[in-house]
């Protein structure tokens, strides 16, 4: 027989659990007084243990255990780490990246060359709310990117300002007003832009690899003015799109005589029009928000420098400076001529912060 108080195992005939001092039921003495209360303990460490021990600790253990398993489905398709979902990370370059940079920002040669990092497509209704992206949908919350970007950092700053600049101080081209995303589909005019950003942007910043066109070169007599390696300006167009183009997409003719060609292994370029001025402005980004996967939504002002002031006559540090030592370093007034938005992919270029675009406006 047990005791229905404690569960010792106890003689027949038992008339008091010797355990807890409980009467037992069943007791061959009915008229024994009963013993008095006492607080409950644990059977001595020598005890028998009931052949049949209460079930419940094994259904509360279960119900643990089953809570443990859905937890860890639900985390496992709402988590960041894109295991449900998953895109692909974007060709790699058609070259290696070039040795230096025309405004002094370090090598072309990314340590990164996976241009995103994964997204979502699926999510559960246990996946938490998410901030809107830049289109405006939801998507499930993302892990912090590996790569830090703070504007508080005068080091960052000056790499997110510079890099920005670039698309400012010029007019024609993809630049800081053009709408331009990498998730559409890439045609040729898209291409074509890309490219002329990249000529204006190599001749504005006295880009030691871009050659004048002399006149005992055959290119001349068609009107070209410049050449460059042909594998070379299809490594700059990844380092700033993060898109690889091959020598076949760089030929191209466009309004008011603005062409490009290939000969040999370089490429030629003619402008067709002096409309474009180098220095349209300088970009001070005022705001950065962290979207997961190294991208970087951002939002940032443009100022225009004062005189014909060429992006090669400014220092790389002035981009690093407070807005208001900025503006008076490259004499600029304190009212912007513009303002816009981008989402920016941070990547390691030899261990030094770098980026690319990724979407504008």
């Amino acid at each position: 027989m047990y005791c229905t108080r404690c569960g010792a195992q106890m003689p027949e005939g038992t008339n008091f659990c010797t355990a807890c001092g409980a009467p037992m039921v069943g007791a061959t003495d009915p008229a024994a007084p009963a013993a008095p209360s006492a607080p409950a303990k644990a059977p001595a460490a020598d005890s028998p243990a009931p052949s049949r021990p209460s079930r419940m600790p094994l259904v509360v253990a279960g119900i643990a255990v089953a809570a443990i398993v859905c937890i860890g489905i639900a985390a496992v398709a709402t988590s960041g780490f894109g295991l449900l979902g998953q895109k692909g990370a974007d060709t790699a370059p058609v070259a290696a990246e070039a040795e230096d940079d025309d405004r002094g920002e370090g090598s072309d040669d990314a340590d990164d060359p996976a241009p995103i990092a994964d997204e979502q497509d699926e999510t559960t209704t246990e996946a938490p709310a998410a901030a809107p992206d830049a289109e405006g949908t939801q998507d499930a919350p993302r892990e912090p990117s590996a790569i830090a970007v703070d504007l508080g950092n005068q080091g960052d700053r000056e790499v997110v300002n510079c890099f920005i600049t670039n698309f400012s101080e010029v007019n024609e081209g993809l630049s800081a007003q053009s709408s331009y995303s990498r998730e559409d589909p890439l045609d040729h005019d898209t291409i074509v832009e890309m490219l002329v950003f990249v000529e204006r942007h190599m001749n504005g910043n006295a880009n030691p690899y871009l050659e004048e066109v002399g006149s005992s070169d055959p290119m001349a007599a068609a009107g070209y003015q410049f050449r460059c390696e042909a594998s070379y300006m299809c490594e700059l167009v990844y380092k700033y799109f993060g898109v690889g183009i091959d020598i076949g997409d760089l030929p191209y003719e466009r309004g008011a005589g603005g062409r490009g060609a290939v000969s040999g292994s370089w490429f030629y370029y003619a402008y067709g029009s002096d409309a474009w001025f180098a220095s349209q402005g300088v970009a001070n980004v005022t705001s950065l928000t962290d979207l997961g996967g190294n991208l970087y939504d951002v939002s940032f002002d443009v100022y225009r420098p004062a005189g014909n002031l060429a992006p090669a006559d400014i220092l790389l540090r002035v981009y690093g400076w407070p807005l208001s030592e900025m503006l008076e370093a490259v004499g600029a007034g304190s009212s912007p001529i513009y303002s816009g938005t981008a989402t920016i992919e941070a990547y390691l270029d030899e261990g030094e912060l770098a980026f690319r675009l990724y979407r504008m406006n």
